[in-house]
């Protein structure tokens, strides 16, 4: 419950025009600190209590910055994308975030960047957000060959490609 009224603070309240979460000014996140608080228990005077929520809302900023990339890219072009601005956000905004983040030498090199390096993965793990450890810990899996069939194979779907197949064959025949 938490996480969730986090994310909507930050979709309702945060303002757009930073770079990232990072980058607002400590009295912006006050008020949306005093939102979360007028429905939780939390005391924000202790520094972990305080990272933890930083963080969570951190997280929600950059998932809807996300989002909001992904409705730019819906456009064939800048233009295009300018005059459809991201439903519930106000045009100066979307002009904003458009102009300085989007449209951006810096975060159009970053985004190549990654799209090359994702690129160069041989497959993906359908393990979901979990870490790999905690599948070995709860005893879920016995060994690392099981925890890559586990994390790598849905009795729906399958293996996630052929790569991933023959790997894991690979290392039952070892």
């Amino acid at each position: 419950m938490l996480s969730s009224e986090c994310g909507y603070l930050v979709r309702r309240f945060a303002l757009l025009q930073h770079e990232e979460w990072s980058k607002i000014p400590e009295l912006e996140k006050q008020v949306l600190f005093e939102r979360l608080l007028s429905k939780f228990e939390i005391d924000l005077n202790l520094p972990h209590v305080r990272r933890c929520v930083n963080n969570i809302m951190g997280g929600r900023y950059r998932d809807m910055r996300h989002w909001m990339y992904d409705h730019y890219l819906d456009y064939p072009s800048f233009e295009e994308a300018l005059k459809h601005s991201y439903p519930s956000i106000c045009p100066d905004d979307w002009a904003w975030l458009c102009h300085n983040i989007y449209n951006s030498a810096s975060f159009q090199t970053q985004s190549t960047k990654n799209k090359t390096n994702r690129a160069k993965l041989p497959y993906v793990h359908c393990g979901g957000s979990r870490p790999f450890v905690n599948y070995l810990e709860d005893d879920m899996v016995d060994g690392e060959i099981e925890l890559f069939r586990v994390t790598h194979f849905s009795k729906k779907k399958g293996w996630v490609n052929e790569v991933a197949h023959l790997n894991h064959d690979q290392m039952v025949e070892i």
